[in-house]
């Protein structure tokens, strides 16, 4: 797999739920920053 340098969000300890808004946006945030590694990943092998 080689080196991970992605900071997973797990390690963020949380006694609470972020509010619906806040979880939303770390989703977009993740899925944007998955599909541009994924893209550059596709242009290195492709």
């Amino acid at each position: 797999m080689g080196a991970i340098r992605a900071q997973v969000s797990a390690s963020r300890y949380l006694t609470e739920l972020p509010d619906p808004e806040a979880l939303r946006q770390e989703i977009v945030v993740t899925r944007h920053a998955l599909e541009s590694r994924a893209a550059v990943k596709g242009k290195k092998h492709g």
